[in-house]
């Protein structure tokens, strides 16, 4: 496809599903921006050979992203989202204290967060506690921090939006 000349279609395009795709490099992840310019729903569920330098790239030309699915694509800096309202962080096995904190503190408008199956390195989760008010949906499944029933509860607490735990 030739930049100059995009089929009608792609101006239009504003929901991209790039799923279990193994070699979504940073070049390519490039030419996807340059291509599809109105995405604001992103799902790359299990793709992999991005870094965090795509990241950024995404970042800065969608500036209308709603939606973004990182499920267990390996990278390790999700900060400056701004106006996110899903974050889907499952499965990417190395979430940390600060990676929770750059998340509540990155993304403002933050409803759904899915951070299952997660077995990183968590020491404090004071920070769910006082960011999570927002959080409509919030997904913990298997996370071996949050096996601390005080804790959970004082999450429940503090997010009176929240529909759903699981």
């Amino acid at each position: 496809m030739n930049e100059k000349h995009k089929p009608a279609y792609v101006l239009n395009v504003t929901h991209l599903e790039i799923t279990y795709y193994h070699s979504l490099s940073d070049k390519k992840i490039k030419s996807i921006v340059k291509t599809f310019s109105n995405i604001i729903h992103l799902d790359f569920k299990k793709s992999i050979s991005f870094g965090d330098k795509s990241l950024f790239i995404i970042v800065e030309s969608y500036p209308n992203l709603k939606y973004i699915n990182l499920w267990d694509v390996q990278i390790t800096d999700k900060e400056n989202c701004y106006d996110i309202q899903e974050f889907h962080f499952a499965e990417t096995h190395w979430i940390t204290d600060k990676s929770i904190s750059c998340i509540l503190n990155s993304y403002l408008n933050l409803q759904k967060l899915d951070i299952a199956f997660n077995h990183g390195d968590i020491k404090d989760a004071s920070i769910l506690m006082e960011k999570c008010f927002n959080i409509e949906y919030f997904d913990f499944s298997e996370v071996m921090f949050l096996q601390n029933d005080a804790l959970i509860i004082a999450i429940i607490k503090r997010s009176l939006n929240l529909r759903h735990l699981d």
